[in-house]
């Protein structure tokens, strides 16, 4: 799973010569600066067990990465803009995990609460439908669950659950490469933004 990404910012080098190479970049070979703003997790100690407890609350955090534009590009294909994700598929899957009592269902129910923030351990009592509200939002990748059911796998674990604000998955758990499946539910929106993008590094402003 990509990191969430809730607002980002690209400064592009538009100098007219290569520091490096001395020659002119192509736009998409141009170096940027792209700031992605996220949120971290906050957890709690357990002195007893020197584990650890997500608390739910998240604190604002920021990834910088220097990249080239053609690099940012690609990166602004994120699942929630994909006709693969596929939300009516995870919420089956999620009110089945949360009323199973197998424990590796629980498990995985547990680790996906502590990235997106619903507490393993409320500090009050919580209904269900209470500690997964920050689960809802996700999706299941349906070309994936289609590519790896036909290699094979059982159904559980060709489930691959994205955040709308990620990237497509490179590997599955066991480490599989996965193919890119990326497919635009609206492809003017994809194209508009290549083509701002672009022109920015070729010094445009429209």
């Amino acid at each position: 799973m990509g990191i969430r990404v809730d607002d980002e910012k690209v400064t592009i080098d538009t100098s007219p010569v290569d520091s490096v190479r001395g020659a002119q970049p192509e736009p998409e070979e141009r170096p940027a600066l792209h700031i992605l703003e996220t949120g971290v997790q906050t957890q709690l100690l357990n002195p007893s067990t020197g584990g650890v407890t997500s608390t739910g609350k998240e604190l604002p955090a920021k990834v910088t990465r220097l990249e080239t534009v053609g690099q940012i590009a690609r990166e602004h294909e994120r699942c929630g803009r994909c006709r693969h994700f596929d939300r009516a598929k995870w919420q089956r899957t999620l009110e089945h995990a949360t009323q199973s009592v197998d424990m590796a269902d629980q498990h995985g129910l547990n680790s996906l609460r502590a990235i997106f923030g619903a507490p393993e351990m409320p500090l009050r009592p919580m209904r269900p439908e209470e500690v997964n509200t920050p689960l809802r939002p996700l999706g299941v990748c349906a070309a994936n669950y289609k590519f790896l059911l036909s290699a094979g796998w059982p159904e559980q674990d060709a489930i691959i659950v994205c955040h709308p604000q990620s990237q497509c998955a490179t590997r599955a758990a066991n480490g599989l490469r996965l193919p890119r499946f990326f497919a635009p539910l609206k492809r003017g929106l994809t194209d508009q933004f290549k083509s701002w993008l672009f022109n920015l590094a070729r010094g445009r402003r429209t």
